[in-house]
C-alpha cells in the first residue's frame, strides 16, 4: 500500500466514523424536539371539552422526557454531539501523530 492509499483510506474512516456519529446523535436530538411539540398542539388547540383523559395526556406529555439514551446513563442532546465530536477528533488526531501506533 503507497502512502497515497493509506492517506486516502485513513481520511475515509474518519470521515466516516465521525459523519455516522454525527447523524445517530442527531437524530436522537431530534427526537427529543419532536417529542416536546405534541405538547404545544395540544395546549393551543381549540377543543371544546377538555376532559380527563386530554389533561392527563397534556401532562404525561410535559412531563415525561423521551430521550435516546445509552442505557440510561445518560441522555443525548445537542451539548453531547460537540462533547463527541471532540473526542473523536482528539483520539483521531493522535493516530494521525503517531503514525497509527495509538
Amino acid at each position: 500500500m503507497t502512502t497515497f492509499d493509506w492517506n486516502m483510506h485513513l481520511l475515509y474512516s474518519n470521515v466516516f466514523i465521525v459523519v455516522r456519529t454525527l447523524l445517530i446523535l442527531w437524530s436522537g436530538v431530534q427526537l427529543n424536539n419532536e417529542s416536546k411539540k405534541l405538547a404545544v398542539i395540544i395546549h393551543f388547540a381549540n377543543l371544546p371539552t377538555l376532559n380527563v383523559e386530554i389533561i392527563r395526556l397534556l401532562t404525561l406529555v410535559n412531563f415525561d422526557t423521551v430521550f435516546f439514551s445509552g442505557c440510561r446513563l445518560f441522555n443525548i442532546k445537542g451539548g453531547i454531539i460537540l462533547r463527541m465530536l471532540g473526542g473523536i477528533l482528539t483520539y483521531e488526531l493522535a493516530v494521525v501523530q503517531y503514525g497509527g501506533t495509538v
